[in-house]
């Protein structure tokens, strides 16, 4: 990876190989130092670093030079290389050009001829030191909007997850509700039925008590007149025997049947007790 590039335009030569000299003295190996006689082979040398990807922290220019001034360089430059900090060397430099230079071409300070070798060296640090901190803030500036529009993600998708499981917790909600619902509804209509069924059993007991005690009466006087009739008689005929001993088995057995559904009855209705 290349060097950072300082780049230092004068159209004296012996200017150039001073204030190369006077910086390489200042800085340590960690840049480069190009330099340019004149604005238009400035222009050619930046286009070259910006097609080699060549990090360009100060650009120092003078101004007063033949064709191109030095403002005019620096806003240049400036638009090719925003973030490039400048510095404007002369002694001649007006008011207008300073101004230029401040508003269009990022100028970081104008240092005047002849320059103080420490304070153009410490000038020169104290760029390059502004350079590099606005690059950290601006690349932790970007770092921390990255973070940011992560946090934005995943607390749109926390809450899209939870609105997911809030509209799957209300639908079982609903779910278990219509289930309640029928539930008690059923439970209604068991109810209900119920006590019809106590009702009509009880009615079915009380009809099955009177029907067999209706019932149970005249099959006794039935079963206890044939008995009487064939004892009583001597002259009956074979006929007449077999006719009352029908009667009488006839009537037993439907005796015995009804005393055993009072039996039963007894038993649904738990009136008795079964060994």
């Amino acid at each position: 990876m290349s060097k950072p590039v300082i780049l230092c335009i004068d159209d004296e030569k012996i200017i150039l190989d001073s204030l190369k000299a006077e910086l390489r003295n200042a800085l340590d190996n960690n840049f480069t130092l190009e330099i340019a006689e004149s604005g238009d082979e400035a222009i050619e040398i930046i286009h070259d670093l910006i097609d080699r990807k060549v990090e360009v922290p100060l650009v120092i220019s003078d101004q007063i030079m033949p064709g191109m001034k030095g403002d005019t360089l620096l806003i240049k430059i400036h638009q090719l290389l925003p973030k490039t900090l400048t510095i404007l060397l002369t002694g001649q430099a007006g008011v207008e050009a300073v101004g230029n230079a401040l508003n269009y071409a990022n100028l970081y300070r104008y240092v005047p001829k002849p320059w103080d070798t420490a304070d153009l060296t410490l000038t020169v640090t104290q760029a390059i030191k502004s350079f590099y901190q606005s690059k950290m803030l601006e690349e932790q500036s970007i770092e921390l909007q990255n973070l940011v529009s992560e946090l934005k993600e995943v607390n749109e998708s926390l809450e899209k997850r939870v609105d997911d499981r809030t509209e799957e917790i209300r639908k079982k909600n609903e779910e278990i509700t219509a289930q309640k619902d029928k539930i008690d509804h059923q439970k209604e209509i068991l109810e209900r039925n119920n006590v019809k069924l106590i009702a009509l059993n009880e009615e079915k007991d009380y009809l099955i008590g009177v029907v067999a005690h209706d019932l149970r009466s005249p099959l006794n006087r039935i079963n206890g007149l044939a008995n009487i009739i064939r004892d009583s008689y001597d002259n009956l005929t074979d006929e007449q025997i077999q006719f009352l001993d029908l009667i009488i088995q006839s009537t037993s057995r439907l005796g015995k049947m009804i005393a055993n559904i009072l039996d039963v009855n007894a038993i649904e209705a738990k009136e008795i007790k079964i060994n």
